[in-house]
């Protein structure tokens, strides 16, 4: 049984009871021991800031295992890097592919194509997807190509429709910059 004493979560470092013996754990462990007294860990908890506690595990491995969490758990959560980020959702569950995918359906309503593609394209490498996910990124992204395509048809239209409207009622429309009027003509 060893009984953690105070630790530093932070950088890892933690006093730990073994008997009568008291430690001084560092990272990365193997072989940083160091046998303290008390009033080491009085002056740890009191002067630099450790946490004082009085949590036992069966073996030193647990302890250091729980060392290792909670630096993790420290780290302050900013900003993750992109590298990561892939990590996660290439690793991601099933459920939170599909909390992803609800995200990216109202990313699509707001207009935001480019982060529905992005994140549909990195999604597909997801080691747990379904084929229903395969599906619903499928049908996310053809609603990517749809939106880009109305946005590019739009002016077109709206050109078009100039036009038209340019005309006199009742009259041919001529074409631009030409004498003769819109006539369809086969080809071949």
């Amino acid at each position: 049984m060893v009984q953690l004493i105070a630790h530093a979560p932070e950088d890892g470092w933690a006093y730990a009871r073994e008997g009568d013996t008291i430690l001084l754990l560092r990272p990365p462990y193997q072989g940083n021991r160091l046998v303290v007294g008390l009033e080491d860990v009085e002056r740890a908890v009191t002067v630099h800031g450790y946490l004082a506690s009085d949590r036992r595990f069966k073996t030193e491995r647990d302890l250091i295992q729980h060392l290792r969490d909670e630096v993790v758990r420290s780290w302050p959560v900013q900003e993750t890097p992109e590298e990561l980020r892939e990590d996660l959702l290439l690793l991601a569950e099933p459920e939170e592919i599909d909390l992803y995918l609800d995200e990216a359906t109202a990313w699509l309503g707001d207009g935001r194509t480019l982060e529905v593609e992005a994140l549909s394209n990195r999604l597909f490498g997801a080691k747990a997807l379904t084929y229903p996910q395969r599906q619903r990124i499928a049908s996310l992204l053809e609603a990517v190509r749809s939106q880009r395509y109305a946005s590019r048809q739009a002016p077109v239209a709206s050109k078009f429709s100039r036009v038209c409207t340019s005309t006199k009622a009742g009259a041919p429309s001529q074409n631009v910059g030409s004498a003769e009027p819109n006539v369809f003509r086969p080809t071949g």
